[in-house]
């Protein structure tokens, strides 16, 4: 629900707009609620995954032991990688979380952030496009 409420107010600050269509304080708010949208959509995308890995257990785990076993590895490697993910995602800029949508702020403090957006949603398994 969360994730919902802040992808509803990051439309209503121009998500899905051209770029060329908007003022670069608009590009930067909607960059903002993105980047606080981000582990909100990494956890309800690995609670998906988690939660499909636990039926498939419930209809496996009398069957054989080894699937059971396997499913377990999974959801632990699923919520390691997800907590991973946040983590890099939040600190790519350091300790200047504002650096990842104002580009003058990064400027300014000299600060270099990685760009590592791609490979990230590749892991996670979206889409990923630049703003």
């Amino acid at each position: 629900m969360a994730t919902t409420a802040i992808c509803t107010v990051t439309v209503q600050k121009g998500l899905g707009v051209r770029p060329s269509g908007l003022s670069v304080v608009q590009i930067m708010d909607v960059s903002k609620w993105v980047v606080v949208v981000e582990p909100f959509v990494a956890v309800a995308s690995a609670l998906g995954r988690i939660s499909f890995a636990l039926y498939l257990k419930a209809l496996f785990s009398k069957v054989l032991k080894w699937q059971s076993y396997s499913l377990w590895v999974a959801i632990v490697l699923q919520v390691v990688s997800t907590i991973l993910i946040i983590v890099a995602d939040l600190t790519q800029c350091g300790t200047h979380l504002t650096a990842q949508w104002n580009p003058q702020y990064a400027e300014s403090h000299h600060i270099k952030c990685l760009e590592w957006g791609a490979a990230a949603a590749y892991v996670q398994g979206s889409k990923y496009d630049r703003i």
